[in-house]
C-alpha cells in the first residue's frame, strides 16, 4: 500500500516592520510589471536586517514601520528586489529620485541588477532626497555598500558639495598620483585620503567630534584630524553630486546607503549590513526584468 504523506507549508511571519518593508517592495516591483515576488531567502534577509538593526537600537520601529526618528534614519537596499523601481523603496527616510542626466522619467533596466545593485554610468545617478543637515555637524554616519569599485579618476561615490568645499561630506575614487586612495570629507573642508582607491563593501564615515571624524573601508580604520563646518545645505547624490558636471560621475555598482546619526556600536551595524547583502547576493535567485 502506498502511503503518500503530505507536508503542510507553512508561510514565514515577520515583524510588523518588515513585513510592511517586503509589501512596499513587492507593491513597487507588481507596479512595474514584474508580479514574480521575491523568494522566501530574500524576504527573510530583509526581515533579518530589520529586526537586527531594531534590537541593536539601530532602527526604531513604531505603529509597525522603521521611524525616521531612528538613528539610521535614512537607509535604501540596491539588491533584492525583482525591479529598479522597487529597489528605490526605502527602508526608512526620504524617497529617491533616479535621474538619466537631468530627465526624472525613469532610470533603466542596465542600471541594476538584483544580485549586485546599482550600476553608476556617466548618465545614471540618484537623487536620495536626504539633506547634509538634517543630522547632527559632529554627530552623524555616511556609508555606502560598494560592490564593484569605480575606475573615473576623482568620481563621487556619494556626494554633497564640490569635494572638499566648506561643510562638504562624501566619498570619492582617487588618483593614482597625489591620490592615491579614497578621499573622504565629513563636514569639512579638504579631505582626508585612506585606504586602496579600489576598497569594496561598507565604505565611509562616521564623525562624533568637532575636531576629527572617522573614515572605514570594511573593517579598515582610519581617524583624520578635520575641523568640522556647518554643514551643507544639500541633498545627498548617489554616484554623483547635485548638479555636478556628468564627467565625475561615478562607474561603480552600489548596492545601498545608510545615512543618519553616529552609532552606538559601528562594528555590530557593519556586521548586519554584510550579512544582508551576502544574503540577497545568494537568495536573488531569479533574473531581474524589466
Amino acid at each position: 500500500m502506498l502511503i503518500v504523506q503530505r507536508r503542510r507549508v507553512v508561510a514565514a511571519s515577520y515583524s510588523a516592520a518588515a513585513q510592511d518593508y517586503i509589501n512596499r517592495v513587492i507593491a513597487a516591483d507588481a507596479a512595474a510589471g514584474n508580479s514574480l515576488g521575491l523568494e522566501s531567502g530574500v524576504k527573510d534577509a530583509y526581515a533579518a536586517f530589520i529586526d537586527g538593526m531594531i534590537s541593536a537600537g539601530f532602527f526604531t520601529a513604531s505603529d509597525g514601520v522603521v521611524s525616521t526618528s531612528s538613528v539610521i534614519n535614512s537607509v535604501v537596499i540596491g539588491r533584492g528586489a525583482q525591479t529598479w523601481q522597487g529597489s528605490m523603496i526605502p527602508i526608512v527616510g526620504p524617497s529617491p529620485t533616479p535621474y538619466i542626466n537631468t530627465s526624472t522619467t525613469g532610470w533603466e533596466t542596465a542600471g541594476y541588477n538584483r544580485k549586485t545593485g546599482w550600476i553608476g554610468n556617466q548618465n545614471r545617478w540618484i537623487n536620495t532626497n536626504k539633506n547634509n543637515n538634517s543630522d547632527p555637524q559632529d554627530n552623524n554616519y555616511r556609508a555606502v555598500f560598494i560592490a564593484s569599485s569605480a575606475t573615473i579618476f576623482y568620481s563621487r561615490y556619494f556626494n554633497v558639495g564640490s569635494s572638499g568645499g566648506s561643510g562638504d561630506t562624501g566619498l570619492s575614487f582617487g588618483d593614482n598620483a597625489g591620490y592615491n586612495g579614497m578621499l573622504f570629507y565629513n563636514n569639512q573642508s579638504g579631505c582626508i585620503i585612506a585606504f586602496p582607491r579600489t576598497s569594496t563593501g561598507l565604505c565611509g564615515s562616521m564623525r562624533t567630534s568637532s575636531s576629527s571624524f572617522t573614515a572605514f573601508a570594511g573593517a579598515s580604520e582610519q581617524v583624520g584630524s578635520s575641523t568640522s563646518q556647518t554643514p551643507k545645505n544639500q541633498n545627498f547624490g548617489i554616484f554623483n553630486n547635485i548638479g555636478e558636471d556628468a564627467s565625475l560621475r561615478s562607474n561603480s555598482t552600489i548596492a545601498g546607503y545608510f545615512f543618519g546619526a553616529a552609532p552606538s556600536n559601528r562594528t555590530t551595524l557593519r556586521t548586519l549590513i554584510e550579512s544582508l547583502m551576502t544574503s540577497l547576493d545568494r537568495k536573488s535567485t531569479r533574473l531581474n526584468s524589466s
